[in-house]
């Protein structure tokens, strides 16, 4: 499990890596603090998230579309 959010308040889940990558598509779930995401061909999809916490809530966070997983 990682946070969310690094200590400045960026969000670690990004559009595009910046590292070089050794493996593409083999992350299927990211697990936070904040929410459970899954990786989808169509992008993250809401899993879970603490009480209170919202997908818009967390597309503000992290600047990125999530769907919520129904």
């Amino acid at each position: 499990m990682m946070d969310l959010l690094t200590k400045d308040g960026r969000s670690k889940l990004v559009e595009r890596c910046t590292y070089p990558l050794t493996g593409i598509g083999c992350v299927k779930r990211v697990y936070t603090d904040l929410a459970t995401f899954a990786c989808t061909a169509q992008g993250l999809q809401l899993i879970d998230a603490v009480d209170g916490l919202s997908a818009p809530e967390l597309e503000k966070l992290t600047g990125l579309p999530i769907a919520r997983l129904d």
